[in-house]
């Protein structure tokens, strides 16, 4: 190492752009962030039951998950808190053809690895797939059409270090930024929110023994 770059390293100045961060660097960095967050994630917001996280309905389209079909690994359940990630793959299989079918959105099955962290700070993998089909006759008036999302395969598990890494891997990941980074950023997000949430409640708490203090002091203890 030059002078130089002594001097900025020392000084706080020294930098790294992510193109030269490689995959296993990537893995330490996220590690030591989450070894941080860790004894706070609890505290964190966005953390949710897995229960709650399968299905949507957003408008007249929903997703359905038969709890028949969820296979869990040892330690997981339904009623795990987690907070998504990223999508690690995803893939389409066929087309879906009928009225109501939006340009660009006509994909009869769509199959997905998504990445999850549990509130107990550990990586969880989702293998997902499901069939789309179009519904005919919703509505007060019997005359939309909708897109039914139904699952057919649903697998929660513990994601291996070597798989994780394998994705740190990727430089580029269809014009997203880098797994690593992506993650080292929900994570800022996180504690920033939680951050904001708890000065929230303390200025609550300190308004709350403000008026209380009024009260007190408009009386006169014999």
């Amino acid at each position: 190492m030059d002078s130089s770059n002594k001097l900025n390293f020392i000084l706080g100045e020294f930098t790294v752009p992510t193109s030269k961060i490689e995959g296993f660097e990537w893995l330490k960095i996220i590690n030591a962030a989450l070894a941080i967050c860790k004894p706070y994630l609890k505290y964190f917001p966005e953390f949710r039951p897995i229960s709650e996280q399968l299905n949507y309905i957003d408008g007249y389209d929903r997703r359905e998950t038969d709890e028949a079909i969820i296979e869990f690994s040892k330690g997981i359940t339904q009623k795990t808190c987690c907070v998504k990630i990223d999508h690690l793959i995803f893939e389409t299989e066929g087309e879906l053809f009928g009225d109501g079918v939006r340009f660009g959105n006509g994909v009869r099955f769509v199959i997905l690895q998504t990445l999850f962290l549990s509130r107990e700070g550990k990586w969880i993998n989702q293998d997902y797939k499901f069939e789309r089909k179009v519904q005919h006759g919703l509505g007060y008036r019997s005359h939309h059409t909708g897109i039914l999302e139904e699952a057919k395969i649903c697998k929660f598990s513990l994601m291996k270090r070597d798989t994780l890494l394998g994705f740190l891997k990727e430089k580029y990941r269809s014009g997203k930024n880098p797994l690593g980074q992506l993650i080292l950023d929900i994570l800022y997000s996180l504690a920033a929110e939680s951050g904001k949430e708890r000065k929230r409640r303390l200025q609550q708490i300190e308004q709350v023994e403000e008026q209380l203090a009024g009260i007190r002091n408009r009386i006169e203890f014999l």
